[in-house]
């Protein structure tokens, strides 16, 4: 009986250790990628699904919580990571500098980092390697799913992306034959100059452009212009979920939404 004690007490200590590790992940697609490999697992989100990333600041609470984690997850552009996180608790998108901060849309970077991730927390969680391993796979199944549908778009008769809002997709159509042009920078605050937009109405009549894409919801005063010129305009996200009908959407979803109103709006029109 003392020995049955004893491997119950061992066993619960074990799946005890195993179900404490923190994850912490800055940005809703790392967390979201995260949960998928390891549910059971503590995952915290420091920025809200639908907040800018691109200027965010930590509160003392935040760098407390990063501090705290067993893994962080960042995309690589966050400089505000404490530097006293080891590179063995943390894992990045990428490395910078980056010419566009959106990594998060490059499908070949994101089936890397769903690779490395999973080893990482394999490597943290040994005894669910296997459902680990499991999970991964059809991940990346669904990721492939994602790519045949993104190279679909080459296809399509238009092949211009008029973007209402900031430089976010070109990392999403990187590798088609889709020439991408949106109406601000790489940040969604970008100043939208009058010149810019007359060029962009004047690049929607000349190409008969079928449709345009709103990516963020500041730039919807715009909208009613095109649809006064006869074209659609379809919402779209930059995986992330900045439309409220879109809030229950996984990232994969979202990334899946997003390439089917390209062709809806490209292919279809």
């Amino acid at each position: 009986m003392p020995r049955t004690f004893f491997l119950l007490f061992l066993f619960w200590n074990l799946v005890s250790s195993a179900a404490a590790l923190r994850l912490t992940a800055t940005i809703y697609p790392l967390y979201d990628l995260a949960r998928e490999l390891a549910p059971e697992e503590d995952i915290r989100l420091l920025l809200p699904p639908g907040a800018d990333p691109h200027h965010f600041e930590p509160r003392w609470e935040a760098l407390r919580t990063l501090r705290e984690s067993d893994l962080v997850l960042a995309v690589g552009y966050e400089t505000w990571l404490p530097r006293s996180l080891s590179p063995e608790k943390k894992l990045l998108l990428a490395e910078g500098p980056f010419k566009n901060p959106h990594l998060w849309l490059d499908l070949a970077r994101l089936r890397n980092f769903i690779e490395r991730l999973s080893a990482r927390l394999s490597l943290l969680c040994p005894a669910r390697k296997g459902e680990i391993e499991s999970r991964k796979r059809k991940l990346l199944a669904r990721m492939a799913r994602l790519e045949a549908l993104k190279k679909e778009l080459s296809l399509c008769r238009s092949r211009t992306v008029l973007v209402l809002g900031h430089a976010a997709l070109e990392e999403l159509l990187k590798g088609t034959s889709l020439k991408v042009v949106s109406l601000a920078g790489p940040h969604p605050e970008s100043e939208v100059l009058p010149g810019d937009l007359s060029r962009a109405l004047t690049l929607a009549r000349r190409k008969r452009l079928p449709a345009v894409f709103l990516l963020d919801p500041a730039f919807q005063r715009y909208v009613p212009l095109f649809r006064k010129e006869g074209i659609r305009v379809l919402k779209i996200n930059p995986g992330l979920p900045v439309w409220p009908e879109d809030r229950g959407l996984s990232f994969l979803d979202l990334l899946q939404k997003d390439l089917l109103t390209l062709k809806n709006g490209l292919c279809l029109s």
